[in-house]
């Protein structure tokens, strides 16, 4: 009796750590060209249409985290700008066992824009609060690397003229990470929310050192142009081991729309009367 009430006791401690074990499991991958020769860095990875799922690191390597029992009907897509989006099931995705996720390049068609020589006006757009009393979180998980992907993002009246986007800044208001790298993300509208992407290369910024505070990125070498109001977002895409806090601040209320991305294939969520700390320069 004494032995069975021992063992009992011992299954009884590790029965949370066995259901924990059992209740996810990992897709392992990596993601290259179509050539099979140049890994690519920072592929938007996930479910689409929910908060489940990640990037790809700086040498293509994925690790997607899913739940046990999950629908292995549901479809994992995989897209990167100048590159074709690819959709598998999560049962077909786990058949390839690790095998190398292919995407082929694409041709990136944008509206074409009249832009005159003399752009000499500067404007700047945005909400430049940076109050902590509310934030918006990018880091909300302790599993790793599972809120990659989460973007916040703000509308910018642009209008109808001509205009180069020369800067954005975005304000940082907690990080405790010793390294953290995110992707602005330029996008048209349709319906109110993110469409297709404006910029034709990646924008991709880095901060160190539990760096806070005022981000600044010069969009000026990346040439974009556009004659319509526009979304920019701030996508998280890495983050070193160490830390667990990465906050913008947000105020309530403001004359903006903010918007909200929870995961990497998530749709984006609006928020009306609210916004965070954003400032776009452009040029007229």
């Amino acid at each position: 009796m004494q032995i069975q009430k021992l063992v009992f006791n011992i299954l009884t401690f590790l029965s949370p750590l066995l259901l924990t074990a059992q209740e996810e499991f990992v897709i392992k991958g990596k993601v290259l060209d179509e050539e099979n020769t140049t890994t690519l860095a920072y592929v938007n990875i996930g479910i689409v249409g929910t908060s489940l799922g990640t990037i790809s690191d700086i040498n293509g390597a994925f690790d997607l985290y899913l739940k046990a029992g999950v629908d292995e009907e549901q479809i994992v897509r995989f897209s990167y700008l100048g590159y074709e989006s690819k959709d598998y099931t999560i049962a077909s995705l786990r058949l390839l066992n690790g095998k190398a996720i292919n995407l082929n390049k694409t041709g990136i068609t944008l509206k074409t824009v009249e832009v005159r020589p003399d752009l000499l006006e500067t404007k700047v757009i945005g909400h430049e609060k940076t109050s902590p009393s509310r934030v918006t979180n990018f880091s909300i998980s302790k599993k790793p690397n599972q809120n990659l992907g989460a973007a916040i993002g703000r509308r910018f009246n642009i209008g109808k003229k001509a205009s180069q986007l020369s800067e954005f800044k975005f304000y940082v208001g907690g990080n405790n990470f010793d390294t953290i790298r995110f992707r602005v993300n330029i996008y048209n509208i349709k319906n109110g929310r993110p469409n297709q992407l404006i910029n034709q290369e990646q924008i991709i910024t880095t901060l160190i050192s539990h760096s806070k505070g005022w981000a600044t990125v010069d969009l000026a070498p990346y040439q974009v142009f556009v004659k319509e109001d526009v979304i920019v977002a701030v996508e998280w895409i890495e983050h070193s081991q160490k830390g667990r806090v990465l906050q913008l601040p947000i105020t309530m209320p403001a004359f903006a729309t903010h918007y909200y991305k929870y995961g990497s294939q998530d749709k984006w969520k609006r928020f009306r009367g609210m916004s965070t700390a954003m400032v776009l320069t452009v040029k007229q």
